[in-house]
């Protein structure tokens, strides 16, 4: 299963950054691997995706669901280093903001109904 994964105690401007192929452990054994990362500037945290897979004792595939995954104790291998991660089936609701009301007026760069009106050259 494809999941997201938020770095918990990961300090953004000290610890090496995640690039990608990064184990990810779920309860100490390994269960997959990072595909992609990145800082998330809402967050303020790194955020990385990856596949895990649920492997029996036996080693067999088992199905992965999501109380097997939001269930598990996650960590990201970033050079040798564990990090504690935050699992997520699907992307967090992030705030959003609303534009200001009203409209900024710049001086000879008024705003017509279909496109914009250029301010004249004095040349």
């Amino acid at each position: 299963m494809y999941l997201q994964l938020i770095l918990e105690d990961h300090c953004h401007e000290t610890d090496l950054w995640p690039w990608g192929g990064e184990p990810i452990y779920r309860n100490g054994k390994y269960v997959g691997m990072t595909t992609t990362t990145g800082y998330g500037y809402t967050f303020k945290k790194q955020v990385c995706l990856g596949f895990v897979e649920n492997i029996d004792e036996k080693g067999m595939r088992q199905k992965v669901t999501n109380e097997f995954v939001t269930s598990g104790d996650y960590e990201v291998d970033i050079a040798g280093i564990r990090f504690h991660a935050k699992a997520n089936i699907h992307s967090p609701i992030l705030p959003t903001k609303h534009p200001r009301q009203g409209t900024r007026r710049i001086p000879g760069h008024e705003r017509q109904k279909h496109g914009r009106k250029r301010r004249q050259s004095n040349h």
